[in-house]
């Protein structure tokens, strides 16, 4: 019998995030995929604010399986928790729709200073990932998460695949 999420401690999540840093290109870098995402080859999401919804609009696209494979692409939107307006900063509890009604768990669990990398998770820690503004990512940020397991998220960290990029 393996470890269940429930006899973990609840991810913990960053205590502020810049919404509007938070917007445009994230390459994701390493992940524990979903069933959707088995296969993404040169995953990419782009973050725009969504002002007249105070949303974020998301633009996941990626090549299904080779680099060079077909292109799919799956808008989603994220619900930025606490949002009031302006520029104030909010958690880094969000929420995630793939779809209408559907709305999921989008735990910001690490972020760069400068914004370079983020890591996501999810509560049950069946996924998680590791986003940069690149395609690659710094090693020394990477093995946080990658190599050395996951301090923010343990029980996980050995189902994590690098992105093909």
């Amino acid at each position: 019998m393996g470890l269940g999420a429930s006899k973990l401690p609840p991810l913990r999540t960053v205590a502020e995030v810049d919404v509007q840093k938070f917007m445009g290109e994230w390459y994701v870098v390493g992940t524990i995929p979903t069933y959707f995402e088995i296969g993404a080859c040169n995953p990419k999401e782009v973050y725009t604010w969504n002002e007249a919804k105070k949303v974020v609009n998301v633009q996941f696209t990626f090549n299904k399986n080779t680099l060079d494979g077909a292109i799919s692409s799956i808008p989603q939107t994220l619900y930025p928790a606490g949002y009031k307006g302006g520029l104030a900063p909010v958690s880094g509890s969000w929420q995630v729709s793939p779809f209408w009604p559907v709305r999921l768990s989008y735990l910001i669990m690490d972020i760069a200073d400068d914004y370079r990398y983020t890591v996501i998770g999810y509560p049950t820690r069946e996924y998680l990932w590791i986003m940069s503004r690149s395609t690659t990512i710094a090693e020394e940020d990477y093995s946080k998460y990658g190599k050395d397991g996951l301090a923010m998220a343990p029980a996980c960290s050995c189902k994590l695949l690098a992105s093909a990029q």
